[in-house]
């Protein structure tokens, strides 16, 4: 399991702390770390097991990845930008209620 959830609702701000209850369910006894965004309709949440879950927003892309990216070409290439500026992108920066 990733421990990955999330909410979409087009037109409408989501709030991440409605996140909670899925967080709950999703991480196992042991664990707190959590990692949670929310913006442009959408909120994303992880039970962070591993260092390399992560959550980020980076201009209007949200994401929430269970990877330990190595290889940022297939990213670089999703996203229409150079390699250079995908291996820069902040890892784990959380934006709760980014607009």
């Amino acid at each position: 399991m990733s421990g990955i959830c999330g909410i979409c609702e087009p037109g409408r701000d989501v709030d991440a702390r409605v996140l909670a209850p899925m967080l709950d369910a999703l991480a196992l006894p042991d664990e707190s770390g959590r990692k949670t965004l929310s913006a442009h309709s959408v909120a994303l949440g992880v039970a962070q097991r591993w260092i390399f879950q992560n959550a980020a927003v980076f201009e209007k892309v949200s994401i929430v990845a269970d990877a330990d990216f190595i290889d940022f070409s297939g990213p670089s290439d999703a996203l229409s930008i150079r390699r250079q500026v995908v291996v820069c992108f902040p890892r784990g920066r959380h934006s709760h209620g980014a607009k």
